[in-house]
């Protein structure tokens, strides 16, 4: 939308962000030179402490002297919270009364002209205009006067409250979904901690404890993964890699989430038909991280979905492809996934070159408490009935977060304002 009015609906209007805001307030960072600025009752934030449009809990607080001489100030429970340096675009609205470092600006809404929950969600859902504004190499910050000329288109008042209220709606709905994802995985993790450790409920009465495993039913194996699948690493990338007359899809370290493989793209590489033989993936085989960044991603599994049947794989992954009459490849998958098998793959990291990794033999290595194939297959079909779970409310939240993004837009740039009204209302 450009800012001149004729586009407009009527009765909206553009207004510079100084005209539509009481006052704007600097923060600063008080001398840790004077013990008496801090460890007081007054939180004081920095952009870092705002996360995902809100607040998290504070790390640092003010005494009332730190609060007021120390070169902040404390931005009233209400008032607008916007980040202008390191972090610039992010905003949220201050809980309480807060003290804000110099990477936030506060900014107090103006009575009868803008309500500060459609100030947020305009500024929210136009981060990239924030964005646009930063300037300078070292600071990369947006300077005041930039900040109040921004132009905002602005509504009548009660039309202001019934889009903040349609879009704290949905993202009151988002923040529910996220809580009973939280939920759900951690219910998954308790339930496999006791399933892999002890076995289903019941079955058991006699235990022993096995080094490096710990306790377990006294009537399982415990094999190396060597002894129950094989295990192959795949091919590097590089320029004979590049597509020409035999392209195959492939999967990266990015598609192996934990217990899920997630395809948003395809990628294609050469592959010859007697090196896809041996490197192919099958339905049901598992696919295991052997390269990371971070360390406590090293060895995350999944199992790969018929929608990834017949692809391929880099060489930061390996295929690890159970034999049946040993090994049910899910309870396989959430070993390896579970508190046992991460232990193991952490246990090799620490790298000066910035990438964990494991070999073929650390994989091969890895130790497998073994149930029978009866008891495996009851112990993946739990893990299976909590993924399904999982996925059902990821699907619902990326679904609410399109949404919101799309009604935000449409809400607040004017055009198409009554129509998707009606739609979220709906």
């Amino acid at each position: 939308m450009q800012d001149g009015d004729a586009e407009l609906p009527p009765g909206w209007r553009v207004a510079p962000l100084d005209e539509i805001v009481d006052a704007f307030y600097s923060g600063g960072t008080p001398s840790t030179g004077f013990p008496a600025y801090w460890n007081g009752s007054i939180p004081w934030i920095t952009g870092a402490d705002i996360v995902d449009q809100k607040v998290v809990r504070p790390r640092r607080w003010l005494s009332v002297e730190g609060a007021r001489c120390g070169g902040t100030n404390v931005v009233p429970s209400g008032g607008l919270l916007i980040v202008t340096r390191t972090g610039v675009g992010k905003v949220a609205i201050a809980p309480y009364d807060v003290a804000i470092s110099q990477d936030i600006t506060g900014a107090i809404p103006r009575d009868g002209r803008v309500t500060g929950q459609f100030l947020y969600w305009w500024l929210a859902t136009n981060s990239k205009r924030l964005e646009k504004l930063r300037q300078g190499t070292s600071i990369n910050g947006v300077v005041r006067e930039d900040l109040a000329a921004l132009r905002i288109p602005v509504p009548p008042m009660d039309q202001q409250r019934q889009i903040a209220s349609v879009l704290s709606a949905i993202d009151d709905a988002i923040g529910k979904t996220e809580a009973v994802i939280a939920a759900t995985e951690r219910l998954r993790a308790a339930l496999l901690q006791e399933l892999l450790t002890r076995g289903m409920p019941g079955w058991h009465t006699e235990w022993k404890t096995v080094p490096g495993i710990g306790t377990i039913p006294a009537c399982w194996e415990v094999v190396r993964l060597r002894q129950i699948a094989e295990v192959r690493a795949g091919f590097a990338l590089g320029p004979e890699r590049r597509p020409k007359t035999n392209p195959r899809p492939y999967l990266t370290v990015t598609n192996v989430q934990p217990d899920r493989v997630a395809l948003k793209e395809r990628r294609y590489m050469e592959v010859s038909p007697q090196e896809y033989e041996s490197r192919h993936l099958l339905a049901g085989d598992i696919v295991l991280v052997e390269g990371h960044a971070q360390l406590s991603e090293l060895g995350r599994a999944a199992i790969v979905p018929p929608s990834a049947a017949g692809f391929t794989y880099q060489n930061h992954l390996f295929r690890v492809r159970a034999d049946p009459t040993r090994s049910i490849n899910r309870f396989l998958c959430a070993h390896i996934n579970g508190p046992r098998g991460r232990a193991y793959f952490r246990s090799f990291g620490g790298t000066t070159s910035g990438l964990n990794t494991v070999s073929t033999a650390n994989v091969q290595d890895l130790p497998v408490p073994l149930p029978s194939l009866e008891e495996q297959r009851l112990i993946g079909r739990v893990a299976s009935a909590v993924d399904a779970r999982l996925l059902t409310e990821q699907g619902a939240l990326q679904h609410l977060v399109s949404v919101g993004s799309s009604v935000a837009d449409a809400l607040l740039s004017g055009p198409g304002r009554s129509n998707a009204l009606v739609r979220a209302s709906g």
